[in-house]
């Protein structure tokens, strides 16, 4: 949303993701970055890196665990998250 303090919700992000079990926090850092400028959003991407070679953490299961969490510390935060607008149109 544009009325989000940008640099406040990649805090936000990034406090999360130094918390995710099986995301590196030593060598390659997660990083948050202003990706896009859409209508009514401001997209931000999230990159953080793994140890492939640990097999006791799926890549799956934290990006997941990663989502998840990003989301309720959003929500918890009151970071307003716009959906998309979708316009039905019934044709007679």
């Amino acid at each position: 949303d544009y009325n989000s303090d940008i640099e406040r919700v990649r805090k936000i992000i990034m406090d999360v993701l130094m918390n995710v079990s099986g995301i590196l926090k030593e060598g390659k850092m997660p990083l948050t970055m202003v990706s896009e400028f859409q209508s009514s959003t401001i997209e931000i991407t999230v990159q953080y890196w793994t140890n492939t070679f640990d097999k006791s953490h799926s890549s799956v299961e934290i990006k997941t665990q990663a989502m998840r969490l990003v989301l309720e510390a959003l929500q918890l935060n009151k970071v307003e998250m716009p959906s998309d607008i979708i316009e039905i149109v019934k044709s007679v």
